[in-house]
């Protein structure tokens, strides 16, 4: 079988739902949580590794964010927070230092045969990557046009990426929703 025919065998819709349902797994176990009561959700990010076929989710808070990008030091004043929470949105940290890192995970066995695929030319990971990625993107955002992440303990505004890597590194695309 070739790549596009791999691709359009994968059951996406089972894809789909597993994220969905472990989405909301992770909505309701930190809604239920002792620290939804103190720590707002600022950032959220899905992922999906193709090459392990897990995906998580992971959460973090504006004050977590704080001190993350200020080293630990604590903002000192109202008018240091409006200073630093333009500076702190679309994220320049790494997920992996996030106060809920992998939050909550799942197996991915839709993508069995895409992980088993060859991606040693990065048009073939492209183009694998960018198909997850816009599944997952979907995904997410049926979650936040149906209300879901509202259910959630969050500030104002709350900073979304999704994005798929193939075995490695990815930059992720944040985006401000009104959840």
């Amino acid at each position: 079988m070739d790549l596009e025919q791999v691709i359009e065998a994968t059951d996406w819709d089972a894809y789909r739902e597993a994220i969905q349902s472990m989405v909301r797994a992770a909505i309701w176990r930190y809604r239920h949580s002792p620290r939804a009561s103190k720590d707002r959700v600022y950032q959220v990010e899905v992922w999906t590794d193709i090459r392990a076929r897990l995906s998580a989710v992971s959460f973090d808070t504006l004050h977590h964010a704080f001190q993350t990008m200020l080293g630990g030091k604590q903002p000192l004043s109202e008018e240091e927070l409006e200073t630093f929470v333009p500076t702190c949105t679309g994220v320049v940290y790494s997920t992996g230092i996030f106060l809920c890192n992998q939050y909550m995970m799942v197996g991915n066995d839709e993508l069995l045969g895409l992980s088993g695929q060859d991606f040693l030319d990065d048009e073939t990971s492209a183009a694998v990557c960018s198909r997850v990625d816009s599944v997952l993107a979907d995904a997410v955002r049926e979650l936040i046009d149906s209300g879901e992440f509202a259910r959630l303990p969050h500030e104002p505004g709350v900073w979304f990426a999704t994005y798929a890597v193939e075995g490695g590194e990815s930059a992720p695309d944040y985006v401000l929703i009104d959840a």
